[in-house]
């Protein structure tokens, strides 16, 4: 394990020592309707002892067990930041995708296996999804099973934190939200993405399903159409995501390369680079070949509208996530030439959403280590 945790145990002053944020929960009142037990602080301690007293939690492996501990501590880390009152309520907008993001920093930080970061974080993202799924209509209940899947993996880890979340607060409506949330799960399992994630009869059916869902199957195999592919490079500068798509042979399109052929820096106004970065990604998509994006690519939306623009023209939309660890990465960035100042570089990691296998036809992922044995390729 990367911590050393007592389950038996649970050392709160140590885990504030390691976890600052945890103060910060401290006195972060919540609705008082949903919350009865208090603020954010004692919720938490109360979903970690309900994580603890899951079976499912005890059959774990020893790496699953911690990341779905710190899932627990971690996920409601946002709530201080979001937190506002209207009416007289308290809410806590877009706590999720928030939470998601500053634990992703956090950990990065620390070094916590990007895998195992990345599982987490993906968890807290939608961490409050499997409390209402159920009462969707049957084709948005299907759609959203397959998207749950797809995005943490694992619907059976997923609901073991809703599972928890649920019992570890004082409201109304426990008893019915647990209803849901085993019901969510026996879904899950009867459309066999329970434990691992939905597997569709090809590439292009799960394209078209995802962005089409109610007026396309999941399970009928659809001809495809795509005639190319390309490659959309995703990683923080110093990643060596550069480096790694000049390997691959084919032309590449990257908005460094464009600013620095313009001369403008990183700091001045980016509004002619994108023009330009634009113009040319559709002049070779109207070719039909397989190229390389080579940008940053770390905010969700902006990859979005990118990868829609790929798959109007008929494109494989292939994304390539790279990353290093965080000391030797910023080392990197800092010792070339066109360095990302380090103000904005760390800026990047609180903002960076990063990739999921939802997103577009495939995912690969290259997580390198300094220390050459922690190298991993996943697809």
């Amino acid at each position: 394990m990367f911590f050393k945790i007592n389950y038996q145990n649970i050392d709160w002053d140590a885990l504030e020592d390691t976890f600052p944020f945890l103060n910060n929960l401290k006195g972060s009142t919540q609705s008082a309707l949903y919350h009865q037990e208090g603020d954010v602080y004692i919720h938490t301690k109360l979903v970690i002892e309900a994580l603890l007293e899951q079976d499912d939690f005890h059959k774990l492996s020893s790496e699953q067990k911690e990341m779905m501990f710190l899932t627990a501590l971690f996920h409601d880390i946002a709530k201080p930041v979001t937190r506002i009152e209207e009416d007289g309520f308290i809410k806590n907008p877009h706590h999720s995708r928030i939470g998601a993001m500053m634990s992703r920093e956090i950990l990065y930080d620390m070094g916590y296996p990007a895998f195992l970061r990345e599982q987490l974080c993906n968890i807290i993202s939608v961490h409050q999804d499997p409390f209402w799924i159920i009462e969707k209509d049957d084709k948005t209940i299907d759609y959203l099973t397959i998207k749950m899947s797809l995005i943490t993996g694992s619907i059976k880890n997923l609901c073991l934190q809703a599972r928890a979340d649920m019992i570890g607060r004082i409201c109304p409506d426990q008893d019915s939200t647990l209803l849901n949330i085993d019901l969510f799960e026996e879904h899950a399992k009867s459309m066999g993405c329970w434990d691992k994630p939905f597997e569709f009869a090809n590439l292009h059916t799960k394209r078209q399903y995802l962005i089409d869902y109610k007026n396309k199957s999941p399970y009928l195999e659809l001809y495809d159409p795509t005639e190319f592919t390309v490659n959309i490079m995703c990683g923080l500068p110093g990643s060596g995501k550069s480096t790694y798509a000049k390997t691959l042979g084919l032309p590449i399109i990257s908005m460094d390369d464009i600013r620095e052929e313009l001369h403008i820096s990183p700091t001045d106004d980016q509004g002619i680079i994108r023009q330009e970065f634009l113009k040319r990604t559709k002049q070779m998509l109207a070719k039909k070949q397989d190229f390389i994006i080579d940008n940053v690519n770390l905010d969700k939306t902006r990859r979005a509208s990118l990868i829609d623009l790929c798959c109007a023209y008929k494109a494989k939309v292939n994304i390539v996530y790279k990353e290093l660890d965080f000391k030797t990465c910023l080392e990197r960035n800092m010792s070339r030439n066109d360095c990302v100042p380090v103000h904005i570089w760390k800026s990047m990691i609180k903002k960076m959403e990063l990739p999921t296998h939802e997103e577009a036809h495939t995912l690969k992922i290259i997580l390198e280590s300094s220390k050459k044995e922690h190298s991993l390729t996943l697809e």
